[in-house]
């Protein structure tokens, strides 16, 4: 389907969301877990410098029992990217293993 939509309407993906960003309150992009091309996707598009200009608030879907941590995360001067690590690692028994988003959160 969003290939369909790509294909009719002449955008790269990037431009669609930036598109759709500037131009509604909420947009959801569901990203497919461990997927290198949706990640880098997400992180030129927070790179690029209209998406600081039309977006404000950005939600991951995160521990939420790590409330605590994440918030620490975000508020640090200095990142720490073990505390990102930690919360991460917490989430499954095996550990995390979806490199695009710990890189994706870094971004951020």
């Amino acid at each position: 389907m969003y290939a369909y939509y790509v294909k009719n309407n002449g955008q790269d993906p990037k431009s669609i969301l930036l598109d759709k960003l500037a131009n509604h309150k909420l947009v959801i992009y569901g990203e497919t877990h461990k997927r290198k091309a949706s990640w880098d996707l997400l992180k030129s598009i927070i790179k690029d410098p209209s998406f600081h200009k039309t977006t404000g608030i950005v939600f991951l879907e995160m521990s939420s029992d790590s409330q605590e941590k994440i918030d620490r995360f975000f508020a640090n001067d200095i990142m720490d990217s073990e505390i990102l690590l930690d919360i991460l690692r917490s989430v499954q028994l095996q550990g995390w293993d979806d490199r695009g988003m710990y890189e994706f959160v870094i971004d951020v």
